[in-house]
């Protein structure tokens, strides 16, 4: 019920119910639809054109309404709306209505993409009139915007779904009219557009269909746009019935159903983008893209832990300096966590980025051993003159803070990753042989800004000291598990969890084995040797990449500011200054010559880009975990990223992973069904009966572009060996001399490929190989890692 205007009963104005006339106890709305009666409070008396909804909030009257039919739609039309995508394809919508006015709609053929990734309704001439400054009207449904386009030459649309980032993008300056129908859940959807649109919207005012019978706002099914027109309202009155927007009159107060503010707080988790493409060069991008779909996983999952990786090679000393006159500057520092469920791929995805680094280990191993045995001999013959020989650690996975100390003292210039398949042993680990009065956290706090390491050990007085430190972490972990320790950690207000980039890997149904090369493994090894042998250096931001900072930096501080949860506040320093982390790493696989030192604002933007991914993991890990100041959504945040992609879910499923007390399986399916109201769930069946299924969907979580996978190479080939064998990509030059090899034994390299040439690529195929450490042997060496 809203705020509208009543007159008491008295002679003048008898109750419409009781026919009280003799005191003001009764209240007749202005417009006479609506009557709080005090003689039948619980509904006992009936009046022919009346209907009784319910006692008002003190219990005093009861309240009557004159419902609002809505007006007979045409029975056996076949309407047809037409929609299309960014290609310019067309879908054709059907809707018709049956004899006992059920309603059914249909798609003329299967989509082949998600109703999110088509344009709004009417499109071409909605873009026309945003070009144009001219008002549009947002409507529930196809029926409404067509007739006020018919009728009275208004612009008018429809969402088939809650607007994505991407949509959003196509309103900016728009002069938006929203058209709820009139009802609650009208109201709901269109204060949840209001939200959504407000951002990037010129103006925003609202058009109540038939304004005069706001009184009463039923549940669903109510009047809308179309019955208005249909039962004769003109151009004026719907020019006229436009207003500021001001939907809050009509929120029942005392509702305790939030699924509103639930869906808004869910959307601002769940929709978020994707990272921008050119992060990394195009050959890196499309190898990973391919591997990923190899995996049915994202490809932007794999970045994080190849920034973790290839930050640790770049030679320590190396920052991008911020601000010269603070000193501030971002070493190539990176720490991150994968959270995912048993069997979600996240050792594969992680193996991926770190086998190239293992095959490194391994080549360092055999030369250490050479090298020591070398000198083994010579000194055993007194002919040893040069100092022991000392072992490249490109990664440890089993090691102590003592061993952690005695290689950043063997190898001062040279950083280092610690992977671990299980990152719980990581944390649970501090202090663990010191009764927990060590200081290997607050050492590990300062290693992640590359701090300088000092351990001095009493019992064999071995000293360690490094100015810089240079230690990258890669390692997964369980929801459940990560939660426990978060929530029983009495420091977690030091900022250790913010100095991680949080990766939510879904449990997803993993492609059969299909066979192809990817060449991933090459890619990266070549990678990180290049990145090896860059010398240290300090890099700088171009003129326009400092304004760009300035930029993030005020929001950064802003968001900050306001919030409440001390976890969740600590993100957004860290995050900021991860931009700068990613923008130096991301440079430095770009310019691994070395020579080019002034970071671009290009490279910045797409680091920021990766930035706020990057947050919005961090903010749903979060939230599924309870922290933050909608704890009720954490049970729903699971739900979604447990059940997606597993088909239809029942009850008795549901509740067998209900962690806490098992509730009753109708409060099983009354959750599902909250899931469903909320759009994260497709249902089928009656929510109150046993056989209600849910398929649990997701957000949208839109990609600015595409990158096209790097996919099998279509070789047709003649082998020549070549006189050098290409070590990094440094070494590779066309101008190679081939020498036939006959039967393709040994360093042989195919020259012919049916790979288009692309003029900012080369071929891939000829990057492929340039990046190859050691060449590659034959056709079998095309794999992936």
């Amino acid at each position: 019920m809203n705020n509208s205007k009543f007159r008491n009963s008295g002679i003048n104005n008898p109750c419409p119910i009781c026919d009280r006339t003799k005191d003001k106890d009764c209240r007749i709305s202005e417009n006479g639809s609506m009557v709080l009666c005090h003689s039948s409070i619980n509904g006992d008396l009936t009046k022919d054109g009346w209907k009784y909804i319910g006692a008002n909030s003190d219990d005093r009257c009861g309240i009557y309404v004159i419902p609002s039919e809505k007006s007979p739609r045409p029975v056996g039309i076949n309407f047809k709306h037409i929609y299309s995508d960014r290609q310019g394809n067309q879908y054709r919508f059907n809707r018709e209505y049956k004899p006992d006015g059920k309603k059914v709609t249909t798609w003329a053929k299967p989509l082949g993409i998600k109703e999110s990734e088509l344009l709004p309704y009417r499109w071409a001439e909605v873009k026309e009139a945003i070009a144009n400054q001219k008002p549009i009207y947002l409507i529930e449904g196809e029926l409404g915007a067509d007739e006020l386009v018919n009728r009275f030459g208004l612009v008018a649309t429809n969402l088939r779904t809650k607007p994505t980032l991407e949509t959003l993008e196509l309103f900016k300056s728009v002069n938006l009219i929203i058209c709820p129908d009139r009802d609650e859940t009208g109201i709901k959807k269109a204060l949840a557009h209001y939200e959504a649109f407000k951002p990037v919207a010129a103006s925003i005012k609202m058009m109540l269909a038939e304004p005069s019978k706001w009184d009463y706002i039923p549940a669903k099914d109510g009047r809308d746009v179309y019955d208005w027109i249909v039962d004769g309202c003109t151009k004026e009155d719907i020019e006229s019935a436009i207003a500021p927007f001001d939907l809050a009159q009509f929120a029942d107060q005392g509702n305790d159903d939030n699924s509103t503010l639930d869906a808004e707080y869910l959307a601002t988790l769940t929709s978020y983008p994707k990272p921008q493409r050119g992060l990394l060069p195009e050959i890196f991008e499309r190898a990973i893209t391919g591997l990923a779909q190899k995996m049915g996983l994202s490809p932007e999952l794999y970045y994080a832990d190849l920034l973790a990786a290839a930050g640790s090679l770049i030679p320590i000393g190396t920052t991008l300096l911020i601000d010269s006159g603070t000193d501030y500057h971002c070493p190539p520092i990176f720490w991150v966590g994968t959270v995912a469920e048993t069997g979600a791929m996240k050792s594969p995805k992680s193996r991926a980025i770190l086998s190239p680094l293992i095959e490194l280990q391994y080549n360092a191993e055999e030369i250490y051993k050479a090298e020591l045995e070398i000198w083994q001999a010579q000194e055993k013959a007194g002919e040893s003159t040069g100092r022991k020989p000392i072992g490249r650690d490109y990664y440890l996975s089993d090691f102590t803070l003592e061993y952690i100390s005695q290689t950043i003292s063997k190898q001062p210039l040279q950083g280092f990753t610690l992977y671990m398949d299980e990152l719980a042993t990581f944390f649970q680990g501090f202090n663990q042989y010191r009764s927990g009065k060590g200081n290997d956290r607050p050492k590990f706090l300062s290693a992640y800004d590359g701090g300088a390491w000092k351990s001095n050990r009493k019992s064999d007085d071995t000293r360690v000291f490094a100015k810089r430190t240079g230690i990258s972490i890669i390692g997964g972990i369980q929801p459940s598990i990560l939660q426990n320790i978060m929530t029983d950690d009495l420091s977690s207000e030091d900022g250790l969890w913010a100095r991680f980039s949080w990766i939510r890997l879904p449990l997803t149904k993993t492609p059969a084995p299909s066979g192809g090369k990817y060449l991933v493994g090459d890619l990266l090894k070549g990678l990180y040797c290049d990145l090896s042998n860059l010398p240290a250096a300090t890099y700088t931001l171009s003129k326009q990449a400092q304004q760009l900072w300035a930029d993030w930096h005020d929001e950064m501080e802003s968001i900050k500011l306001v919030e409440a949860s001390p976890i969740l506040r600590a993100i957004y320093p860290k995050m900021k200054e991860r931009a700068g982390r990613i923008a130096l790493i991301a440079h430095c696989i770009s310019h691994r010559d070395g020579l080019l030192v002034g970071v671009s604002v290009e490279t910045l933007e797409k680091a920021i880009s990766f930035t706020r991914w990057l947050i919005a993991q961090s903010k749903e890990l979060y939230a599924e975990f309870g922290i933050g100041d909608n704890p009720e959504m954490s049970r729903i945040l699971k739900f979604v990223n447990r059940f997606q992609n597993c088909g239809e879910i029942k009850a008795v499923q549901v509740r067998a992973w209900w962690s806490t007390k098992k509730p009753k399986l109708q409060e099983i399916r009354d959750f599902m069904s909250k899931v469903v109201n909320l759009g994260y769930a497709i249902a089928k069946g009656d929510p109150t009966q046993s056989n209600y299924i849910v398929i649990v969907t997701r957000g949208s979580q839109s990609s600015h572009q595409q990158i096209e996978p790097l996919l099998d190479i279509a070789l047709t080939v003649d082998c020549v060996a070549v006189n050098n064998p290409v070590k990094t990509v440094n070494d590779f030059s066309f101008d190679t001399e081939p020498v036939d090899c006959g039967d393709c034994q040994v360093d042989c390299v195919p020259v012919n490929s049916q790979i288009e040439i692309e003029k900012d690529l080369q071929t891939s195929l000829t990057e492929l190989t340039a990046y190859s450490k050691n060449g590659i042997k034959n056709h079998d060496d095309f794999t992936d890692f």
